[in-house]
């Protein structure tokens, strides 16, 4: 590998001679070697030593730890959902459902479904769903019912002409509620 370094070098003399004359101007270590030299370094095998340092950043382990404590809040914050309480937003639905509604059910009906998929990690919700009674309930309102509040919330008036079809996106809600029913619909197709 020297020999054809040196071939190469002294090619690049012929061929270009203003880098050629740069290169011995700064950087005359590349231009005079050993070939000797350089075949030691190739014979030479890199022997790691004994014993390893272990580098320890002090922001490094903050910063973990504080990622530590907000998994625990996370573990701990969660809202476990009982029958009682899909109960009450089904009757809430029935009477007025509003986008905060519509958000904590999305939510719950998210985590619900995360339990079919055995998925603990990913996107975290607030609420957790252990009993299949509760999520029987859940699941069966959301496929069944919420629908229909939804598309009553979107469209609260019937379209003048019956034969043109209306859009969800021609609402004004549509801003507010775009991200929940994306949810929504992610979650009954999972389902």
């Amino acid at each position: 590998k020297a020999s054809e370094h040196k071939d190469q070098l002294s090619r690049l003399k012929d061929r270009d001679p203003e880098f050629y004359k740069f290169l011995e101007e700064n950087d005359h270590k590349l231009l005079d070697f050993d070939a000797s030299d350089s075949s030691e370094e190739e014979e030479a095998l890199h022997r790691p030593p004994d014993t390893l340092e272990v580098h320890e950043d002090e922001d490094e382990d903050d910063e973990e730890d504080e990622e530590q404590k907000k998994v625990k809040r996370k573990k701990v914050s969660f809202i476990h959902v009982s029958l009682k309480m899909v109960e009450g937003w089904k009757k809430a639905a029935q009477r007025n459902l509003t986008p905060k509604l519509l958000h904590e059910i999305t939510q719950a009906y998210k985590a619900a479904v995360a339990t079919t998929k055995g998925d603990s990690g990913g996107d975290p919700s607030k609420f957790q769903v252990t009993d299949t009674a509760v999520f029987n309930a859940l699941v069966s309102f959301c496929i069944r019912d919420l629908f229909q509040h939804v598309h009553q919330l979107l469209l609260p008036r019937a379209p003048k002409n019956k034969l043109k079809m209306v859009l969800p996106s021609t609402s004004p809600l549509w801003g507010k509620l775009r991200l929940d029913i994306k949810v929504y619909l992610g979650c009954t197709i999972q389902v």
